[in-house]
């Protein structure tokens, strides 16, 4: 509960006060603000074609497939753990960050039936190409 001079607000609470809607409001208004900030950084810097562009495009679709069932995975046991809070999050982030990026590197992109099921092209070799002449 975070103290204020017109009484307190909690987020877990449902909104009583015309005073909680007001925080609501304000909140769900610096929520969109950020969410066009981060939509205008993308527009101005993202716009132009790089390796690291072109690979996030590639690996997107099956990355976010699968992340879901391994933060599942990863955090069914790391919430038993005997640790801080913080130190399950970080575990369960960058653990599920590390396995879906390894499963989607070592295993779909490297498998031509599971490229295609995962909505990727198929993979074109470059001397594969017939160089017009």
């Amino acid at each position: 509960m975070i103290g204020l001079a017109y009484g307190s607000f909690g987020l877990e609470d449902p909104p009583r006060t015309s005073w909680d809607f007001l925080m609501w409001f304000i909140i769900s208004v610096c929520a969109w603000c950020w969410t066009a900030f981060m939509l205008f950084i993308g527009m101005r810097y993202m716009d132009r074609d790089s390796r690291t562009l072109r690979y996030g495009q590639t690996t997107l679709l099956p990355f976010f497939v699968l992340h879901q069932a391994v933060i599942l995975v990863i955090a069914y046991y790391v919430v038993q753990w005997q640790a801080g809070i913080f130190i399950k999050f970080m575990v369960i982030a960058l653990g599920a960050f590390a396995v879906s990026l390894g499963i989607t590197e070592l295993i779909i992109k490297r498998v031509p039936l599971l490229r295609i099921l995962f909505g990727m092209k198929a993979e074109t070799h470059p001397k594969a190409q017939v160089a017009s002449v």
